[in-house]
């Protein structure tokens, strides 16, 4: 008994102290977004809401659609989002309803299939592919859309598969929608392309990349960097947006001739903070050999154990450009990022060799209206600001 009470002794002070050794797992850290939470879609005698949760990394998790005519709600459908490694969506599903998501080895979408319940069992119902090509102009893409579907049929089986919508879409590098020609809808090959041309504001879109459409179509049309506000035909105006924004840009409603509107609601969700997103990864390998050691930054943050880093961001607001200035670096070099408020991304990074001080003038080109996040990481340390681009 002693011999079996010394050896459980033993080994529990060994757990012990492995895990004072190694002491507790520092949690990741994170930040406050804003996120859309819902949309409410009504004209006429009907209203769409769509509700929207997310998961621990700030992603779509749930979506749930509701439909309603005249106040009575006629179907709904919560929908879970499933992704890959790499943070792709690679389905939408729900009870009655499934989508899947291909990709080609670039990790271009290229194919979207949904699967409906029919009389018990899943069919193909749709299935939409995506071929991208960069525009002639060097300045954006070219997307051939091709929608097929198939219906039910007297027997009660599914037709096959349809060609039943066929459009040329020209995006910019923003993805925003430019022009729509349109060669098939529902089921009929036009005589004659009907070409439409989209307009934009600068506020920020909250619907990028979200899916929340039935069909694809109207994500590619709708889901760009920015938000559309006019769509024209032939020289005529066909759709008018009127906006209203928050502080920080994004629209909280907007009405479309006058006739339907479409509300946004919004939630503080907690994500996680990218340190080293994949678009950051090569600058960031780049600069290795420029790193000091740990060494020297360890003497450094001893010199300056007194003095913390200190970052001024100005002007802020900014429209063109804005100056950092920063003092209390220490010795060594520093990372400028400039993060995307809402989803961490970062979207500049430059390496400077600073000597205690750094001032630096950004453009604000690319830098859609809207808040970001503005670091800077030194050998003296880590410090954050937000800003605001108007």
């Amino acid at each position: 008994m002693n011999t079996l009470f010394k050896m459980f002794c033993a080994g529990l002070l060994a757990v012990l102290c492995l895990g004072f050794r190694n002491g507790p797992v520092p949690a990741a850290e994170t930040t406050f977004v804003q996120r859309l939470t819902h949309i409410r879609d009504v004209f006429n005698k009907v209203q769409y809401d769509h509700t929207f949760t997310y998961d621990q990394k700030g992603r779509p998790l749930t979506h749930l659609r509701e439909y309603r005519l005249e106040g009575r709600l006629k179907s709904s459908e919560n929908m879970a989002n499933a992704y890959d490694a790499n943070g792709k969506l690679l389905s939408k599903i729900g009870k009655a309803s499934k989508y899947f998501c291909f990709y080609d080895d670039k990790g271009t979408l290229v194919k979207i299939t949904q699967e409906v319940l029919h009389k018990g069992q899943w069919v193909l119902g749709e299935e939409t592919l995506l071929t991208e090509k960069e525009h002639a102009n060097g300045k954006g893409k070219r997307v051939h859309f091709l929608m097929n579907k198939s219906t039910p049929l007297p027997s009660g089986k599914m037709s096959a598969l349809e060609k039943y919508s066929e459009i040329y879409y020209n995006l910019d590098k923003s993805n925003n929608i430019e022009q729509a020609t349109i060669l098939a809808n529902g089921y009929k090959v036009l005589e004659e392309p009907a070409v439409y041309l989209y307009y934009h504001d600068n506020k920020p879109n909250p619907i990028q990349n979200m899916f929340v459409e039935r069909w694809y179509q109207f994500d590619l049309e709708n889901g760009g960097l920015t938000n559309v506000t006019r769509r024209r035909y032939r020289g005529r105006i066909l759709e008018d947006r009127v906006y209203e924004y928050n502080e920080l840009g994004y629209p909280t409603q907007y009405v479309i001739n006058e006739s339907r509107t479409k509300t946004f609601t919004y939630a503080q969700v907690a994500v996680p903070v990218q340190e080293e997103p994949t678009q950051a990864l090569a600058a960031a390998t780049d600069s290795l050999e420029k790193t000091p050691s740990k060494e020297v930054r360890r003497n450094n943050r001893k010199l300056d154990l007194e003095a913390k880093p200190f970052v001024l961001l100005c002007p802020n607001p900014a429209s063109i450009n804005f100056t950092v200035r920063a003092n209390n670096l220490g010795q060594g070099e520093a990372v400028l990022r400039i993060f995307d408020y809402f989803t961490m991304r970062v979207l500049t990074q430059v390496q400077y060799q600073v000597d205690g001080q750094l001032e630096a003038l950004i453009t604000t080109n690319g830098m859609p209206a809207g808040l970001y996040i503005v670091e800077l990481s030194s050998p003296s340390g880590k410090i954050r600001q937000r800003l605001l681009v108007q």
